[in-house]
């Protein structure tokens, strides 16, 4: 897996980050920002998991109250699931990246700054 070191100049904090899919935000969600440091980033997807979640059991609970019954929500609701696990994850590292650099972080290395201008 390739990386990319940012320093900040102020502190000398190194942080490491890797580039590409992320396989660690798809399986573990909103726990990946919160141990990468982006705490707000955390609690805005854990909002968002929070609300999904609840959409689907209130139309798994509830169907008489729309007058209809969603066929395969189970499956609807797990292959929207593995799609939004897909995005969030080629979307976290990425982001990640941009935002430590927008915190002051500094590429430590010519290899780094090259990959960040390709992201």
């Amino acid at each position: 897996m390739t990386t990319i070191k940012l320093e900040h100049p102020l502190t000398k904090q190194v942080k490491v980050c890797p580039i590409g899919f992320s396989w660690l935000a798809f399986f573990f969600g909103a726990l990946v920002p919160f141990f990468r440091g982006l705490p707000k980033l955390g609690f805005i997807v854990q909002v968002f998991g929070i609300i999904y979640i609840g959409i689907f059991f209130f139309l798994f609970l509830f169907p008489l109250l729309f007058n209809f019954v969603i066929p395969n929500l189970i499956t609807s609701f797990f292959v929207i699931s593995i799609i939004i696990g897909f995005i969030y994850g080629k979307l976290m590292n990425k982001y990640c990246i941009e935002a430590f650099l927008r915190q002051g972080y500094v590429p430590m290395d010519d290899e780094s700054s090259n990959i960040i201008k390709y992201l």
